[in-house]
């Protein structure tokens, strides 16, 4: 039997001489793996980048939504002081949803009350400016602090310590002084803090009287979040009842992730239907071939070649040109999947080597698969009938 170096380059040159059904039988292999690549790739880069936006926010945080009950400054002590598996916890109240204008500039805004221990838990890092004083905040004063996005909006590049901006609140006007703005949050995840304006909560509970907010815990230990929560819940219990509900940050990322790798699984069966359709082409092509070849397999067998050659060859075709396909649709398929990644949202098409792998394998299996039938179809066809009717 001849070596498979001298039967795969017997395969290479039978594939260079007929270059169009080649090129033809390519095609349908491109498509495939370039479906499957940029399925993957678009989809573990939103998967990745939902993920981190989550994250971002931290793991280790806990909320509570509170309804129409508020805590007091006492229900909050006494959370820190016993409920031991947290490192903070700070109540955010929105006040109201209203425009805010200096001179001709306006903007949507959301008010919120939130005190230090609140932007400390969120990780609100000041840019300029400073926090309101103990006394500010006890007198009540008409002071402010400014998301990233409401301060580009109002002042641009311009100066805007201690200006004034007007916020209309349905029908009432306020006067707000401001005294800094917070670094951008950014992200999913940020997109609301950077779109608010933050006051003492005694300024909010004076503008506003409503109740409700959202309880923002920060956890010592993300792994022990379980244990938080039973604390929490406990110290909860005499104003809310059993039924409270804590939203944890940790559970939440893991959730994405396991909707992800869904959608993944689901994008990867739908392109896997093209590598078929690819084999299908690839099979009816090569049977075809055989049809026209047959000349040429009965003279290669009345020199002496074996069965086992002439199928190694013609399986050998079909898997080159399937390994082919796949790195021109690995290829063509990530370039695909970044398009779709920037088009469709901020993030961007990741590409790791299992995907790759996954794709290559594919093309491989479909080779060998959809090449058999041919190979063994070639390989039966008798040496006197291929030359008499080729």
């Amino acid at each position: 039997m001849a070596s498979l170096l001298v039967i795969f380059r017997l395969a290479l040159a039978t594939l260079w001489e007929n270059k169009l059904r080649s090129t033809l039988t390519l095609v349908g292999m491109v498509f495939g793996n370039a479906a499957v690549i940029a399925t993957l790739s678009s989809n573990d880069g939103a998967k990745l980048y939902i993920a981190k936006q989550l994250a971002s926010l931290g793991n280790k945080l806990m909320t509570v939504e509170l309804g129409q009950v508020s805590l007091t400054e006492s229900d909050l002590s006494v959370i820190r002081r016993q409920a031991d598996e947290l490192e903070l916890a700070a109540q955010e109240k929105v006040v109201g949803s209203g425009v805010a204008r200096f001179e001709d500039k306006t903007v949507d805004v959301r008010l919120l009350s939130a005190d230090e221990s609140y932007y400390r838990v969120l990780n609100l890092d000041l840019e300029q400016g400073r926090m309101a004083t103990t006394s500010e905040s006890e007198t009540s004063a008409p002071v402010v602090i400014l998301g990233q996005r409401i301060r580009n909006a109002l002042f641009e590049d311009r100066p805007f310590m201690n200006h004034n901006i007007s916020i209309m609140l349905g029908d009432n006007s306020l006067v707000l002084r401001v005294i800094g703005s917070f670094r951008e949050k950014g992200g999913a995840a940020g997109t609301e803090l950077d779109g608010s304006i933050y006051i003492s909560p005694s300024l909010g509970a004076k503008i506003s009287s409503s109740k409700g907010g959202k309880l923002i815990l920060l956890l010592k230990d993300d792994n022990r979040s379980t244990i938080a929560k039973y604390q929490v819940k406990s110290l909860l219990a005499p104003k809310f009842g059993e039924q409270i509900q804590i939203a944890d940050a940790r559970e939440a990322i893991e959730k994405t992730k396991a909707i992800w790798s869904k959608q993944n699984l689901v994008g990867i069966c739908l392109a896997g239907i093209s590598l078929l359709t690819g084999g299908v082409g690839i099979m009816n092509i090569m049977l075809l071939s055989i049809h026209q070849r047959q000349k040429e397999i009965g003279l290669r067998k009345a020199v002496g070649a074996q069965n086992s050659e002439i199928a190694v060859q013609f399986l050998m075709e079909t898997v080159i040109i399937c390994i082919l396909g796949g790195v021109i649709g690995v290829i063509v398929g990530w370039m695909f999947g970044k398009q779709v990644a920037s088009m469709l949202g901020d993030w961007e098409a990741s590409m790791s080597l299992v995907s790759v792998a996954v794709a290559l394998g594919f093309s491989v299996l479909t080779g060998v698969v959809f090449g058999a039938t041919p190979a063994m179809r070639a390989a039966r066809i008798d040496p006197y009938d291929a030359l008499r009717t080729g």
